[in-house]
């Protein structure tokens, strides 16, 4: 019995020791926070203290010449439903401007994306719609088209609209954008889409809602400039 009580005297002496503050340690009312306690035992040391901030607790400020991180294509537009078409998406204005190059990627992205039911030259036929196939498909060039704004008809290729898909998780946000200016060359009479040449390939990605800048055109493997 003696013995017993001796060795649980050395060890309560060893865990007070142990847990002893250092310098420069916390307490907590008197008493020596339990994080601390943690930190004595090797395998329980990780949890000493999460390195999370809290929530009172500001964050560093960043160090002086430090880069921000911004989205080269620009800021996504807000976030909107098919039932906000009309009210959120079609006021949203177009952020790139209707550039040669900027055109040429939304004819890319037609070619790659809408030709299949629009039709090469914006008609709503496409080789998927007819006779026991997919039902029909509007126009993109006809009079109710036309009169969409820009941020309509971004807004339906980014939520989709009746029997259409989205396509917002298809096509990045500066390339929709694009793809608008690209209808609405159609939609004068101009720039018709072509049948897709043999050995198509994607091009590299395209134009910046920052810059505006559309990527070089690169070459198919039969030599045909994409």
């Amino acid at each position: 019995m003696r013995s017993s009580r001796l060795a649980l005297g050395l060890l309560l002496a060893t865990l007070a020791a142990a847990c002893s503050p250092r310098p420069g340690e916390r307490w907590d009312l008197g008493m020596t926070h339990v994080d601390y306690i943690w930190d004595k035992f090797t395998w329980t040391a990780t949890m000493r203290e999460s390195p999370s901030y809290d929530r009172y607790e500001l964050p560093r400020l960043p160090a002086e010449g430090t880069v921000p991180v911004v989205n080269p294509n620009g800021d996504v537009a807000t976030p909107f439903t098919q039932a906000e078409l009309t009210t959120i998406a079609a006021a949203l204005p177009n952020r790139l401007p209707a550039t040669p190059a900027v055109i040429a990627r939304g004819k890319y992205i037609y070619q790659n994306h809408c030709v299949v039911c629009h039709g090469p030259t914006g008609q709503g036929n496409g080789p998927v719609v007819g006779p026991n196939k997919f039902p029909f498909a509007p126009p993109v060039v006809g009079p109710q088209a036309s009169g969409y704004s820009d941020g309509y008809l971004y807004g339906i290729t980014r939520v989709g609209r009746g029997l259409m898909p989205a396509y917002g998780s298809r096509i990045p946000e500066p390339e929709r954008w694009a793809l608008v200016h690209y209808l609405r060359v159609m939609q004068r009479g101009g720039g018709v889409a072509q049948p897709m040449p043999p050995n198509w390939q994607p091009v590299p990605p395209g134009p910046s809602l920052r810059t505006g800048q559309a990527a070089a055109p690169v070459r198919g493997r039969d030599g045909q400039t994409q």
